[in-house]
């Protein structure tokens, strides 16, 4: 008797909308955390930059914060809008006004390379005898902790709608093989 065996087919799971949402906000969530460390001067691979190109990469993650903040926006918004009570609107309404901000962020950096003034800057040159040094300016700092407020804005908003799980903090939590 010559039995003919059937392949098994292999079973693949489709994600749910909500388990792909939950991937993006991950994802947008970790790559928040990237930026983050540059702004603040504490991502280890850019220890092989001079000061100049350090303080301008740091100048330039802030944009790429203020981006990463607006995409957790864009991808859960629709799920804020249905998963809230109507007397629960503050919380849309919360991320709408942040949303509104982060634009603000990003009229403020361009405005700042835009013009000549210095006063709207976020880095300065002066010169010593050594040569040139570039400096954050306090409007980087400000803006830095602008932005730590707005992200604590969103995270507070995702937690509140069940939109930011349990899961989600806990791989935000694990160590990347390039921040150890």
């Amino acid at each position: 008797m010559n039995e003919e065996k059937t392949p098994i087919k292999e079973v693949v799971k489709i994600p749910t909308i909500g388990e792909r949402i939950s991937n993006l906000v991950l994802d947008s969530l970790e790559q928040h955390q990237r930026f983050m460390r540059v702004v603040r001067g504490l991502d280890i691979t850019l220890d092989h930059l001079n000061q100049k190109e350090l303080v301008f990469t740091r100048v330039q993650a802030l944009s790429k914060v203020i981006q990463s903040q607006r995409e957790i926006i864009t991808i859960t918004r629709g799920l804020v809008s249905h998963r809230i009570e109507k007397e629960e609107g503050k919380a849309y309404k919360k991320l709408l006004e942040t949303l509104d901000f982060l634009k603000y962020c990003t009229h403020c950096i361009r405005e700042a390379d835009r013009t000549k003034r210095l006063d709207d800057d976020f880095l300065t040159k002066r010169s010593n005898e050594e040569g040139e040094i570039y400096e954050l300016t306090p409007n980087f700092r400000e803006m830095l902790e602008d932005l730590e407020t707005s992200f604590e804005q969103i995270y507070n908003i995702l937690l509140e709608c069940g939109i930011l799980t349990t899961t989600i903090k806990e791989e935000l939590r694990k160590p990347k093989l390039n921040q150890i």
